[in-house]
């Protein structure tokens, strides 16, 4: 009797694993289907083609501003996947090389919309993404 109860155990918790898993699925896939805006600071002018050598750290000026890019851990696997077609893992993987490598700084890592707003607002050469409607006062690189 005892190895059914723990069986049932068993069974209980991989159904609450399966449905939470279901629901992130359905949260992550529908969230994924929204559009996403790459933003830059107005005082600068970037092309959609120069997205992927910005966030992989291949593009560092604009003329003589340095470039100054921001992630959004909100929407980070979105853009990650969308844009440069790359997981988290492959593109930190990315990001340490270059650091051990060439001393380079990852991108600066902010939590939402707002915060990604304000500093490529505050920042000659922002860059970061946003799931927004990008406001007045930057430039919209791309949507996706």
């Amino acid at each position: 009797m005892n190895g059914e109860c723990n069986m049932r155990s068993v069974s209980r918790h991989y159904y609450t694993l399966f449905a939470l898993s279901l629901a992130l699925l359905i949260h992550t896939r529908s969230f994924a289907d929204e559009p996403l805006y790459v933003i830059s600071n107005s005082s600068i002018t970037l092309s959609p083609s120069d997205i992927n050598e910005i966030f992989s750290g291949e593009k560092q000026l604009v003329g003589s501003v340095k470039i100054a890019p921001s992630d959004n851990k909100s929407i980070q696997n979105i853009f990650l996947s969308k844009a440069l077609g790359i997981t988290v893992t492959k593109y930190n993987s990315g990001w340490d090389k270059r650091a051990f490598r060439d001393g380079m700084t990852k991108p600066e890592s902010l939590s939402s919309d707002p915060l990604v707003i304000e500093f490529v607002k505050l920042n000659r050469g922002g860059v970061g993404y946003i799931a927004s409607q990008p406001p007045s006062g930057v430039n919209l690189i791309k949507k996706y």
